[in-house]
């Protein structure tokens, strides 16, 4: 089933406008390299709008992003990047097997193979000896990234900062009744102590500025 989905801020204002299937509105969305836009930590700020088909999803996608518009162009709140819709729709099952058939037994030309070896990410591909030394040179005097290694203080910071504000990325996910009967009878019973809770606390207080500064 297709759908439509929107991510709410804690003031209820739509962050995120999008389109998927599964659990796709309940998962981190890797929009570019090193940057990744995350669900609300509340099921109930992500709202499902159920669509006929794939295609009607799509336009219902470019409508919402439209109508509530985006900020990196300043005409409205969501952080999409584009106007929605970019891809086409899935190919049916039959468009899948026409092309299954079209492609069995189909052999590459001499010329085509001829090009594959050519390619530097070939398997196979032998790199030669001044690369290879080119290779070695830079890498002389980098630490191993063996275990054991020590980081320095400014790299620890450095990995601090980027993990931030990251919320978990099983936000959504399913548990098996055996995993769940499983974590039901490890907590049976446990008792947190007042200091306990009040670490829980303060870290989802946290948790929740961070999230607010975020949006």
């Amino acid at each position: 089933m297709y759908y439509n989905y929107l991510w709410l801020r804690e003031d209820s204002t739509p962050y995120y406008a999008g389109k998927g299937t599964g659990n796709r509105a309940y998962i981190p969305h890797n929009r570019r390299a090193n940057v990744v836009l995350y669900p609300p930590p509340f099921k109930d700020r992500i709202v499902i709008y159920p669509a006929e088909s794939e295609a009607y999803a799509f336009e219902v996608e470019k409508f919402l992003i439209w109508f509530y518009g985006r900020k990196d162009l300043g005409t409205g709140c969501l952080r999409n990047m584009s106007a929605g819709g970019e891809k086409p729709p899935r190919p049916t099952p039959e468009a899948i097997e026409k092309m299954r058939i079209s492609k069995t037994g189909q052999k590459h030309s001499a010329e085509s193979i001829a090009k594959m070896r050519g390619c530097q990410n070939a398997l196979g591909h032998a790199v030669s000896a001044e690369a290879r030394e080119k290779i070695r040179a830079a890498k002389t005097g980098v630490p191993s990234k063996c275990k054991g290694q020590k980081r320095t203080a400014e790299t620890r910071a450095k990995m601090s900062a980027s993990h931030m504000g990251k919320s978990n990325n099983c936000l959504g996910r399913k548990a098996s009744a055996e995993s769940k009967a499983k974590m039901r009878a490890a907590k049976l019973g446990r008792v947190l102590s007042p200091e306990t809770k009040a670490r829980m606390s303060a870290s989802q207080k946290r948790r929740r500025e961070r999230e607010k500064s975020r949006l």
